[in-house]
């Protein structure tokens, strides 16, 4: 009678552990990544939010060419923010945003009393993360010389 020898292979109870334990590891850093990437995308989202509110001022104020443009501080508005920030939780989390107009004297020429530019300034502030707030400002400058 022969006798044929079979190799029998199993994993020992210490091999499964040392897998369940790197497995597990594995799992808990992936699992750690998702509250910063949330984080991450909700500071993206108000980031943008403010870039569109503060673009959207200067698109408005420039629109009105130099000469409609009147010189002046103004407060953005609870409807100025609404139209982009249609929550009204997240829309608390704006604060004193204003929209400033300023004439900017002829260098040129300081004995002509005329103002050549004016510069509007977009500042947008905001609440990105509890108790953190961050400005943005956003500038452009109309002029009242034609080319041509």
């Amino acid at each position: 009678m022969i006798h044929t020898h079979r190799s029998h292979h199993a994993f020992t109870l210490i091999e499964v552990i040392a897998a369940m334990t790197v497995l597990f590891v594995g799992i808990i850093g992936i699992c750690a990544l998702f509250p910063a990437s949330f984080q991450m995308a909700q500071v993206s989202k108000i980031t943008t939010q403010a870039t569109l509110i503060g673009q959207s001022k200067l698109d408005e104020m420039t629109a009105l060419g130099f000469a409609r443009t009147p010189i002046g501080t103004y407060t953005l508005t609870n409807q100025d923010l609404a139209r982009f920030v249609p929550d009204a939780a997240e829309r608390r989390k704006f604060r004193m945003s204003t929209v400033a107009v300023t004439a900017v004297p002829n260098t040129q020429n300081p004995l002509n009393n005329q103002y050549i530019l004016k510069k509007i300034t977009a500042t947008v502030v905001y609440e990105f993360a509890p108790g953190r707030t961050k400005q943005d400002v956003f500038t452009t400058y109309l002029s009242n010389l034609r080319h041509g």
